[in-house]
């Protein structure tokens, strides 16, 4: 409740590159389209959690992807990736806004695919992993001095973890993040979403992943933890549907 009251000059989370302010937590309050701000700043927290206890490595591109690859088109500068060797990792997480709408890609290093996840199960833009496939055959050359062998294969994702409003498709592309980073099934609702979001403030102040903190000495979890974690972390009885999208190995130019 306190940060939901934080003035818009509060700086409430200490780990993202990016400031949180007031007004960005107050995105995560009843039925607020979530903003960059706060996806990317989730997203850093599963990238520095991974590889702790076994987790798998992630890293996470920012959410502006799609718009800095557009620049890079005219002569911009690619997506910046500092020193990391972003194929060192297990997976890597393509936040991406379509106007909108927040999806999730996923692209597995060692399987050499993309999965595209969608909280309104919409199919894909094939142009979408053309994008992605360009941006990684760049950094490919960059970091190993070769080419990609063939491109990573496209995949999307039908899920039972699916939005039921217009709202809440960012808290859904945070959630569809931390559990794939746990390699868990999505086993959350829409009617887990009021209580996730709860959580996700709490994380986001104390710059800890419930998951992992949970782990810690004297962590002490908020009441929609308790409210929502218990039954999630439940292995849900509904398959997830994965396709294979057509024209996945178009040639790159």
């Amino acid at each position: 409740d306190t940060a939901l009251h934080a003035s818009d000059t509060f700086v409430v989370n200490p780990i993202s590159n990016r400031p949180i302010k007031g007004s960005d937590i107050r995105k995560l309050d009843g039925d607020e389209w979530l903003n960059d701000s706060i996806i990317d700043c989730y997203l850093q927290m599963i990238h520095e959690r991974s590889g702790l206890d076994g987790l798998p490595k992630v890293y996470a591109l920012t959410s502006l992807f799609l718009a800095i690859m557009a620049r890079h088109e005219l002569g911009g500068p690619l997506p910046y990736t500092g020193r990391d060797d972003i194929f060192s990792y297990d997976m890597i997480l393509f936040p991406l806004h379509l106007g909108s709408h927040w999806v999730l890609v996923i692209a597995s290093v060692e399987e050499r695919t993309l999965t595209y996840i969608d909280s309104q199960n919409n199919n894909p833009r094939e142009s979408i992993f053309h994008t992605i496939n360009k941006f990684l055959r760049t950094e490919y050359r960059r970091e190993k001095g070769v080419g990609l062998e063939r491109p990573f294969r496209a995949k999307h994702l039908r899920t039972p973890a699916y939005q039921e409003n217009s709202f809440d498709c960012g808290v859904f592309l945070c959630q569809y993040a931390e559990f794939a980073s746990r390699r868990a099934l999505f086993s959350f609702r829409q009617e887990h979403m009021a209580d996730l979001r709860r959580l996700m403030i709490f994380e986001i102040v104390t710059g800890l992943l419930h998951t992992h903190a949970s782990r810690q000495p004297g962590y002490e979890p908020p009441e929609a933890a308790h409210l929502a974690l218990d039954e999630l972390m439940e292995e849900s009885d509904e398959d997830q549907l994965i396709l294979e999208v057509s024209g996945d190995d178009q040639q790159l130019e």
